[in-house]
């Protein structure tokens, strides 16, 4: 359960960056770059929606191993075999 709460908190922190970074690139929408297409929130969504589904998918596979206590043999230390 720590540990869930723990990705829990790095997840979070992540779409917080994520969010100041769109802030950001909003704030500089007067300079000479390319003009932003009127839709560009929608790919920007599904990009970091895949982002942080893959994420919490590979932290619950994370958890679900350590859980079960599933270990193979190449992550041991070379005295134990």
């Amino acid at each position: 359960m720590k540990q869930l709460t723990r990705i829990i908190k790095i997840t979070f922190a992540f779409l917080y960056i994520f969010k100041m970074q769109i802030v950001i690139i909003g704030a500089e929408a007067n300079n000479r770059s390319l003009v932003k297409a009127n839709n560009y929130e929608e790919p920007l969504i599904y990009t970091l929606l895949a982002v942080v589904s893959l994420f919490i998918f590979f932290s619950l596979i994370y958890l679900f191993i350590k859980q079960l206590g599933i270990e193979w043999n190449f992550q041991k230390n070379d005295s134990e075999h």
